[in-house]
């Protein structure tokens, strides 16, 4: 048998010519996990600086973008000009692109790849217009915590691209406690209490869906199906989170250290939230509301027997194209101890929508609140606003409820005065569950201004409950056993009306 002859194994290239050879690949298992990501529908990547989320995005879209001409792609930002600047995803896009002719376009902001590729740069901010017609597979928002929402929301219904690639929608971020990827996080079960990234959900898919405008996070497909029937889980969305830092970029880790010292050597906030990438820390403002100030407890510490409130801020507009983020309608419910003046908040129900189903919340609320539970309904300035009220405690009075009237002539500051006073004495306390992150920013946003950009909608309806229970003489409805009386006494306090 001939002897075969043996391969040459020696590279056609020379260790210096090799040295010449630029390689783009992901450097840590987060920017692999990343760019390997081919089933999620929704990706959020990073969550700290320095932890190359620029460059992946860069190179996701170029390892497409080269070899399917069908393939179409948006990068967005909240502004042009974030999109432009020195550094930006635009100036590092061409020093990457342009060496493998791709051809760039400084006007219209654009790069077409020799495959027939394209790749469009633009900004986000109220722009939803300008996305009308796109056709794309992977729409990127960089620096995502600055963007809206609803403008987000908006690329979802732009991916249509002929590509056979998946459609995905992809966020990279740093931490930012009042941005809406806060919100999605939390619900997701991706952040610890603490506000750290939580290890153990890192690189885990879950479902989410938009049911009534409020996104909504399962962890199988089968709760919504459950839930909201088989047709409408089948619209739901894979969602993913790959926490990364600078510890998970070993090309910065080298090549900056200045870098790296300079983010471990923070003032603390600043630490927690660049570095180790915490979403619930923020800087100390001059607000009168803190989340810290709220003690929460578990519902079975509420004592029983004191009186009880549901208190109303009422809006009566629904979202819509025009305006997409009106004010809500907030029922809180609550009760207060005068023996030491602590102020327990135990629930809150929202709504945003017409008159007549604002009206049924507040019925269906009352109904399943019970009797016993006073109903709280703000009284606005003016005739107008004095019969609306009237008219609405005539209807919940004849359904068997008590209703209060709340002023609402003051001003919001003035409203809630009593209310942040107690707050920040430490005498109000709130049942787990109650408030999200988003419910949490917009207490801490208040500052009396009716009109400083967030909603103010839940202090308000706070303010009404802790002042209606506070200066009224409210009477508590109690049952007492005939048979027990000394046990009810333990139950429910020592002075029984």
């Amino acid at each position: 048998m001939a002897r075969q002859a043996k391969r040459n194994y020696q590279f056609h290239l020379t260790q210096e010519e090799l040295e010449d050879v630029v390689i783009h690949s992901p450097l840590s298992q987060k920017q692999e996990a990343f760019m390997q990501d081919n089933e999620s529908d929704i990706i959020v990547f990073g969550g700290a600086k320095g932890s190359g989320k620029s460059q992946m995005t860069l190179l996701k879209m170029f390892n497409a973008g080269m070899f399917d001409k069908d393939y179409s792609a948006v990068i967005t930002m909240y502004s042009q000009k974030m999109i432009k600047g020195a550094g930006s995803l635009w100036s590092t896009g061409n020093k990457l692109f342009t060496r493998y002719g791709v051809r760039s376009n400084g006007l219209e902001m654009n790069w077409s790849f020799p495959s027939g590729a394209e790749i469009k740069c633009h900004h986000l901010l109220d722009n939803q217009q300008d996305f009308y017609g796109f056709q794309i597979t992977h729409g990127f928002v960089d620096e995502a915590q600055f963007t809206k929402v609803d403008d987000v929301w908006h690329l979802i219904t732009r991916m249509r691209s002929k590509s056979k690639r998946k459609h995905q929608l992809m966020l990279t971020c740093n931490p930012d406690r009042n941005s809406f990827l806060c919100d999605w996080l939390t619900r997701g079960g991706y952040l610890l209490e603490s506000g750290l990234p939580n290890p153990d959900m890192d690189g885990q898919k879950v479902w989410m869906i938009q049911i009534g405008g409020e996104f909504q996070f399962f962890k199988d497909r089968n709760e919504i199906t459950e839930q909201f029937g088989s047709e409408v889980a089948g619209f739901a969305l894979r969602f993913v989170f790959y926490s990364a830092n600078i510890y998970d970029n070993p090309w910065l880790l080298k090549n900056q250290p200045k870098y790296v010292h300079n983010l471990e050597n923070q003032k603390r906030i600043d630490r927690e939230k660049n570095l180790l990438g915490n979403w619930y820390v923020a800087e100390e403002n001059s607000g009168y509301a803190k989340r810290e100030m709220f003690k929460e407890c578990p519902l079975s510490d509420v004592p029983l027997g004191l009186p009880t409130v549901r208190a109303w801020d009422l809006a009566a507009t629904k979202p819509s194209e025009v305006n997409p983020d009106p004010d809500w309608t907030r029922g809180v419910k609550a009760t207060y101890d005068k023996a030491d003046g602590s102020f327990y908040i135990m629930g809150m129900d929202s709504i945003r929508d017409r008159s007549a189903l604002v009206q049924d919340a507040i019925e269906k609320a009352a109904k399943q609140d019970g009797r016993e539970v006073y109903v709280s309904i703000p009284v606005d300035s003016g005739s107008a606003g004095k019969t609306v009220a009237d008219q609405k405690k005539a209807r919940l009075m004849k359904l068997g409820h008590k209703v209060v009237l709340s002023s609402a002539r003051q001003s919001k500051m003035k409203r809630a005065e009593p209310f942040l006073l107690a707050l920040q004495e430490g005498k109000v306390h709130v049942v787990k569950g109650t408030f999200s992150e988003q419910d949490y920013a917009e207490i801490e946003n208040f500052d009396g201004a009716k009109s400083n950009g967030y909603h103010d909608d839940i202090i308000d309806a706070i303010a009404d409950a802790y002042t209606t229970l506070s200066s009224k003489s409210l009477v508590p409805t109690i049952r007492i056993p005939t048979d027990n009386l000394s046990n009810a006494r333990r139950m429910t306090g020592t002075t029984l009306i």
